[in-house]
């Protein structure tokens, strides 16, 4: 078999390169056009020309409700999106993802028991859902790790796990019924509620996430090669993932503490990225920053619309596409 022309060869490097440069040029325009669609959607009909009129309506819903929700929406949709992409990397495990594994439960768990009995730390609520969320994460990773990672005994350790976390988050309804609403919203996931001290409390854990995770790109690159391979060049395997899951229960746990237990968005977006960016993790690390802002942000605004003048916690409209998707998943991969 004689090999390919040089000059056919430089071609289609040339259109491959091309084609990822389109690919995320599009992800840009979608997380621009997702911006203003929930800006300027709702059920209420906003009035372009009151919009910067100080005291009107239009402005105080358009910078006091919209516009920080938009913002939370994309940084807590590129939060959970990184978490899923760092946890499928280092877990080897394409069904692993915040929700998925129990990750968000354990964040959850912690957020919600702290909320009935400590209701007035609003700031440490991120500190909080970390050391559940960090806590969970080690549980699952130690409980499936029989030298090695297996991609089935993971999960369902993650499940049974989830599932403990989220019977203890239901007795707390039971113990504490005044804030039934409140716990319920929270447990489906909603951006509903956002103020603009929420973005606080979701930004240094993205940018501390997003920094580590730019930074050490390449060794996550060398990881992909397997254990041993990333041994013999350099990289310590073992704690550079548990940095990972560190960093990983960071991302979900501040997304958990500011909009609840908002699920699939970490199992879908990484897929998706890979699928069409390619294997280099600095790329799939940006990119599915903003595909997963950009996603959550639009489900939001159909979540708004698409039963006027009610609304749909978002948690709803991600969930009915991420089981769609699971089963997919795992009718592929298990």
């Amino acid at each position: 078999m004689q090999p390919m022309p040089m000059h056919l060869t430089i071609s289609m490097k040339n259109c491959m390169n091309q084609n990822k440069r389109l690919i995320k040029t599009t992800i840009i325009i979608f997380v621009f056009i997702a911006s203003i669609l929930g800006l300027l959607l709702g059920t209420i009909q906003l009035n372009l020309h009151n919009l910067f009129t100080q005291g009107s309506m239009d402005n105080l819903i358009f910078f006091q409700v919209r516009l920080p929700r938009v913002i939370v929406g994309l940084l807590v949709g590129a939060a959970l999106s990184l978490s899923g992409t760092i946890l499928q990397a280092i877990m080897r495990n394409s069904l692993a993802s915040p929700n998925i594994i129990g990750v968000n439960a354990g964040a959850g768990l912690f957020v919600t028991f702290s909320t009935i009995f400590y209701p007035g730390l609003f700031f440490l609520k991120p500190l909080i859902a970390f050391i559940g969320a960090f806590l969970t994460t080690l549980l699952i990773y130690k409980a499936s790790y029989v030298h090695g990672i297996r991609p089935l005994r993971m999960v369902l350790a993650g499940v049974a796990v989830s599932a403990l976390a989220n019977s203890l988050i239901s007795l707390s309804y039971i113990l504490n019924p005044d804030n039934m609403k409140s716990m319920l919203s929270f447990s489906i996931g909603s951006l509903s509620l956002i103020e603009n001290r929420d973005i606080l409390l979701i930004l240094p854990s993205l940018i501390i996430g997003g920094t580590v995770c730019i930074i050490t790109a390449k060794k996550m690159n060398i990881m992909m090669l397997g254990d041993d391979i990333a041994l013999n060049l350099g990289v310590r395997v073992e704690s550079f993932r548990l940095l990972m899951i560190i960093i990983s229960s960071l991302l979900a746990s501040s997304a958990v503490a500011v909009v609840g237990l908002l699920g699939f968005i970490g199992l879908i977006v990484p897929h998706i990225v890979k699928l069409i960016i390619g294997n280099d993790y600095k790329d799939i690390y940006i990119y599915s920053m903003l595909f997963g802002g950009a996603f959550l942000v639009f489900s939001d605004t159909v979540s708004r619309v698409i039963i006027a003048p009610y609304e749909l916690p978002v948690g709803i409209v991600t969930t009915m596409i991420g089981a769609i998707f699971f089963i997919f998943l795992v009718r592929r991969k298990v």
